[in-house]
């Protein structure tokens, strides 16, 4: 499954496979979309590797009421870097995890 929610990811190397990773840390510096899991991949068991155990993804979110989540074998996955004022990151680039 891949999760989606609200917040950010605390973990997410943890969370994708090395393909993945790598995805996510090519689209922390990209202004274009990075495909981090695309349609193609819906449906091929390799593109989701069997784990030994329980995987968990955890999301941090401060200053909020409201939290929405999501769960789903059939996502498509995409990113890039947003520009924010001031330099601040939206989210922490998978290689400094």
């Amino acid at each position: 499954m891949i999760v989606a929610g609200s917040g950010r990811t605390s973990q997410p190397r943890g969370s994708a496979d090395p393909k993945e990773a790598a995805r996510l840390t090519a689209a922390h510096s990209s202004d274009a979309t990075v495909m981090i899991h695309p349609s193609e991949a819906i449906g091929d068991p390799a593109s989701r590797p069997v784990r030994q155990g329980t995987l968990t993804w955890h999301f941090k979110m401060s200053n909020t009421r409201d939290v929405a989540f999501g769960a789903s074998r059939a996502y498509i996955w995409d990113a890039a870097r947003v520009n924010l004022p001031g330099g601040k990151k939206p989210w922490p680039c998978p290689s400094t995890r």
